[in-house]
């Protein structure tokens, strides 16, 4: 089953952003926020119909062929519990787990100084598992081999090897996920990351609290 015109997912995403009112923020106790923090964040009350993208893959798990009947999901929970452990402001909506073969992407809300200077907005975050080997994925990222790579230069769409285990492809698409997601937030490649490597300590926190689950 193929997917739905690309417009037509831009549209599901502009629907489920669109702001319905405001929220007082929980970091700001009686109004008082640091420096740089918002004093309210965003609603977004037609957030729940980015589950409709799942359905885009055509099978229940929102995965692609290429691993037989297994397949995972990301508990959401877990990641965000893990995103806020590491200091990385952005909050997880809608993952749907790549398989061998295949894509996936991760949908959220987040403080993106990597191009919108800051402010409070929707970031996608796609993952390709089905372009590259091992090889071809590292050649992307200047090394010999890699089982993933986020470019500097476009932290929004990174890479799976393709020839990797379905529990494997899943893994190393939360790892980058959490690449994507520091560079994005942070709006810089030079700032070091959390733990000093921000997709292995996001990957490690995920499994630790076992947040990748069989379907």
């Amino acid at each position: 089953m193929s997917g739905p015109p690309v417009g037509d997912i831009f549209d599901l995403l502009a629907f489920a952003f669109v702001q319905t009112g405001e929220v007082e923020n929980p970091a700001c106790p009686n109004g008082d926020c640091a420096l740089g923090v918002p004093r309210t964040l965003p609603v977004y009350d037609n957030i729940g119909i980015l589950g409709l993208l799942s359905g885009f893959s055509g099978d229940p798990g929102g995965n692609n062929s290429g691993s037989g009947n297994r397949s995972y999901r990301v508990d959401l929970k877990v990641l965000n519990d893990c995103l806020s452990s590491l200091n990385i402001p952005a909050n997880i909506v809608d993952f749907k787990a790549s398989t061998p073969g295949g894509t996936g992407h991760a949908v959220g809300i987040g403080t993106d100084l990597f191009s919108f200077k800051g402010q409070n907005v929707p970031i996608v975050v796609t993952n390709d598992a089905a372009s590259y080997n091992a090889a071809q994925v590292g050649a992307l990222c200047g090394l010999p081999s890699a089982l993933g790579c986020t470019p500097p230069q476009n932290p929004y769409n990174n890479f799976t090897n393709n020839n990797n285990t379905a529990f494997g492809t899943v893994s190393t698409q939360v790892h980058e996920l959490g690449h994507s997601l520091f560079k994005i937030t942070s709006g810089s490649n030079l700032i070091p990351e959390p733990n000093g490597e921000a997709g292995k300590a996001l990957e490690d926190c995920v499994k630790k609290n076992h947040g990748i689950q069989r379907n």
